[in-house]
C-alpha cells in the first residue's frame, strides 16, 4: 500500500510512480489517477485538454491541503510547464519534436522503496519542526509583550 503525495488516497501497486524525493531521500509517490492527470495536462497536443488536466490538478492540489514542500515544488513546475506548452500549442510555435522520448525510463528498485523507518524518520522530523515553530512563536509572542511592555513603562515614567 502507498500513499500518493498529490490527492493524499492510498493506492496498491508493485512499482508506484515517483513524482520527487523528499528531504531525507524519501521517494513521493503519486497514483496512477494523478499521473495520467499530470501526463495529459503535461503531453496533451490539444491546448484545451491540457488546460482542463491543469485545472483540475490545481483544484486537487488546493483541496488536498499539501504542506510538503519537495511536492508542492514539484507540481507547480509541472503545471507552469504545462501552461506554458499549452499556450506554445495555443499560439501555433510549440515544436512537437521534442516530446518524443528520449533514453530509458526510470526504473524504481527496491532498495529505493519507502519504508516504515523512511516514514517515521519523516514523522519525527515533521514533529520536531512543529515543536521548534511552537517555541519560536511563543518566543516571540514573549518579546512582543516585553517590548509592548517597556514602551508602556517609558511612557507613565516621562508623564506621570
Amino acid at each position: 500500500m502507498h500513499y500518493c503525495s498529490v490527492c493524499k488516497k492510498d493506492f496498491d501497486s508493485e512499482t508506484p510512480s515517483v513524482l520527487t524525493m523528499g528531504r531525507s531521500m524519501t521517494p513521493r509517490y503519486i497514483c496512477p489517477e494523478c499521473e495520467s492527470l499530470m501526463d495529459e495536462a503535461i503531453g496533451a497536443t490539444d491546448p484545451i485538454v491540457a488546460r482542463s488536466a491543469i485545472a483540475r490538478l490545481g483544484d486537487l492540489l488546493a483541496s488536498s491541503d499539501i504542506d510538503d514542500g519537495p511536492v508542492i515544488h514539484a507540481v507547480t513546475s509541472h503545471l507552469d510547464q504545462a501552461k506554458e506548452r499549452a499556450q506554445q500549442i495555443e499560439d501555433g510555435t510549440y515544436d512537437f519534436s521534442l516530446d518524443e522520448e528520449e533514453g530509458e525510463e526510470f526504473e524504481l528498485t527496491e532498495d529505493m522503496l519507502e519504508t516504515e523507518e523512511d516514514r517515521e524518520l519523516d514523522r519525527r522530523e515533521e514533529e520536531q519542526e512543529k515543536r521548534l515553530n511552537t517555541f519560536l512563536n511563543w518566543a516571540w509572542l514573549g518579546i512582543g509583550i516585553g517590548v509592548v511592555g517597556y514602551v508602556i513603562y517609558l511612557i507613565i515614567s516621562r508623564f506621570f
